[in-house]
């Protein structure tokens, strides 16, 4: 028995889809599912249909992206017809369907070459090498062991409202580090004149008691700048999203040739789904 998509079928067996069987695949490609053949004893003599089931946060998670002037797009390597109905029911405009492992990487590559930045989110093992190529990798904690070693950063739960949260959380911490450089450099650009200034001068030198309050002023400002990136405390139910986590260091083998698995830190708060994590 064969069983695989009709190009794969006529292409390695010389089995042509019988006119038929081949109505019946059109019609449930139109309808959002994925189709492949099975043949035997030199003919296809039947269609099995299949199909994913849209998760319901998946169109508030496009909005959210879109929301955050990024532009989503659909890659897969499902047929056009079940790509376009999925895409179009979750609010995607571009689909690139039909495409192997090695297709996904080459589609990465042409955007990245336009001049775009590329974050990726996907969860099976066709999805690696393209996790890899993307400027951020984002692998679901609930997908294949290959798509969580080749991403950068794994969102534990499989809901992908993840990704808005994780690309959010990663501009407000860039945005808190720019903050508390310029403090930084702004307090000793001005700290540093006066101190000099006043240790010239022997008429009133400044106490110690006052002057180590103010050595530590930049210490406090960036430590009150960086609360908003601290991890979250239990929201109520309604209101919790799902957490974003990095992904678990690699395990290393020692000289004495024994596996020594590295410590599971990882960023972590509570999520509806998945619970305490």
């Amino acid at each position: 028995m064969r069983v695989g998509r009709p190009d794969w079928m006529e292409s390695e067996w010389a089995l042509a889809v019988p006119a038929s069987l081949a109505a019946q695949a059109v019609a449930a490609e139109e309808a959002g599912h994925t189709v492949v053949f099975a043949g035997w004893d030199g003919q296809i003599r039947g269609v099995l249909v299949v199909g994913d089931t849209i998760k319901p946060t998946s169109a508030a998670a496009i909005t959210r992206l879109r929301g955050m002037a990024l532009r989503p797009v659909l890659l897969t390597g499902d047929n056009e017809r079940a790509a376009r109905v999925v895409a179009a029911t979750v609010g995607i405009g571009e689909v690139i369907a039909g495409v192997l492992p090695a297709g996904k990487v080459d589609a990465v590559k042409k955007l990245q070459d336009a001049g775009r930045v590329v974050a990726m989110a996907g969860d099976g093992v066709n999805d690696a090498a393209a996790l890899a190529q993307a400027d951020l990798g984002l692998a679901m904690g609930t997908g294949t062991d290959a798509a969580i070693e080749a991403a950068d950063l794994t969102l534990i739960c499989g809901d992908v409202l993840a990704v808005p949260d994780a690309i959010a959380l990663s501009r407000r911490t860039l945005a808190t580090i720019k903050g508390n450089l310029f403090w930084a450099f702004a307090y000793n650009a001005a700290a540093i004149p006066l101190a000099a200034l006043g240790s010239s001068t022997r008429s009133s030198p400044l106490p110690r008691w006052r002057s180590a309050p103010c050595s530590s002023c930049p210490t406090a400002c960036a430590c009150g700048a960086s609360g908003p990136c601290r991890p979250a405390r239990a929201a109520p139910a309604d209101r919790q999203r799902p957490t974003v986590a990095q992904s678990p260091p690699r395990a290393r083998r020692t000289s004495s040739s024994r596996l020594e698995l590295p410590s599971r830190n990882r960023m972590s708060a509570t999520s509806p789904a998945c619970g305490p994590v």
